[in-house]
């Protein structure tokens, strides 16, 4: 028998059911990558003071993503027809919907949210390409920490994608109703 495998017989070996065997380690591994227990330690306050580093380090995320997200809808303005700018814009809008938040701009990403849902259920309405302006610019300033989740106008705009997101969820429920009724 090779050494590696007398080795792993002196272990202590628990039968886990026909056909399989687990080994357990002589020293408990908890015991070694358990956090060091420390008086007064607050985990929640701990985590937070990470997430601020984190936040500060990868705040030029933030800078890179204004700046796509200003080119991409110049673009776009230029050419509204176009469906790969369109997509393209979208990503910058979904990405920052879901990464603006881990690096503490919460605001442009409860922004960004109802307008991707927006560009998503209205697409080719007039209704989205009328508010690309506002919502890019309230969005760039969010990233920038100028917009509180707490302002009125902030509220205002949310309040309006979501008016504007239910209008188009009706209008696809009744343009399917009528497709599949063979009018209209």
């Amino acid at each position: 028998m090779s050494e590696a495998v007398e080795k792993v017989l002196d272990a202590k070996v628990s039968p886990g059911g026909p056909g399989y065997v687990y080994v357990l380690p002589r020293v408990k591994l908890s015991a070694k990558t358990r956090p060091i227990r420390k008086r007064d330690f607050d985990p929640i306050a701990a985590a937070e003071v990470q997430m601020k580093r984190v936040s500060a380090q990868y705040s030029y995320w933030l800078e890179e993503q204004e700046s796509a997200l200003r080119k991409a809808h110049r673009a776009f303005k230029k050419n509204p027809k176009d469906p790969v700018l369109y997509e393209t814009l979208k990503a910058i809008i979904h990405e920052i919907k879901g990464n603006a938040p881990l690096l503490g701009s919460s605001a442009a990403g409860a922004l960004a949210c109802p307008m991707a849902t927006a560009m998503e259920r209205c697409t080719g309405n007039r209704i989205v390409h009328a508010t690309f302006d506002l919502v890019v610019t309230a969005i760039c300033s969010a990233l920038r920490g100028k917009i509180s989740e707490n302002d009125h106008a902030f509220v205002d705009l949310i309040a309006t994608l979501d008016e504007m997101n239910a209008k188009c969820a009706s209008n696809d429920l009744q343009s399917g109703a009528k497709a599949r009724s063979g009018s209209g």
